[in-house]
């Protein structure tokens, strides 16, 4: 098994993207605290989810290019995991806390886990139409 980018559709590509995005959101700024920002990784426990979430992306990405067929899960793997690390965003966005205030990181987090969620059934879609 050697690696091919070739095999990789549009989708993978976008999955790729936001794996990483993901990936590096977690140590962005999440909040704002009188003038100073706390990264995400300071800020909450729950980070680890978009961190994990983020890694495991990018490993089914590279199972893909190596030539591994997964048999139509992959699409509600990837759907499923952008759903659990945007609803980790969504909760962090939403409950306020005295102080804080939520800053681009969170965003980004939520914008690349939204962006999971779309490739994941646009290859659900495509898997079962075509």
């Amino acid at each position: 098994m050697e690696l091919d980018t070739t095999r990789l559709k549009f989708e993978d590509w976008m999955a790729l993207v936001g794996g990483l995005v993901l990936i590096g959101s977690v140590f962005l700024s999440w909040y704002t605290l009188e003038g100073h920002r706390v990264s995400g990784w300071d800020a909450t426990k729950l980070t680890w989810v978009p961190l994990v979430v983020g890694i495991l992306i990018l490993v089914v990405e590279l199972a893909l290019a190596m030539g591994v067929v997964f048999p139509r899960s992959e699409g509600f793997l990837i759907a499923g995991c952008g759903a659990v690390a945007g609803l980790v965003a969504i909760v962090r966005v939403f409950v306020k806390h005295p102080g804080l205030k939520a800053d681009y990181g969170i965003y980004l987090a939520l914008a690349a886990s939204m962006m999971l969620v779309f490739v994941g059934l646009r290859k659900l879609a495509r898997s079962y139409m075509w």
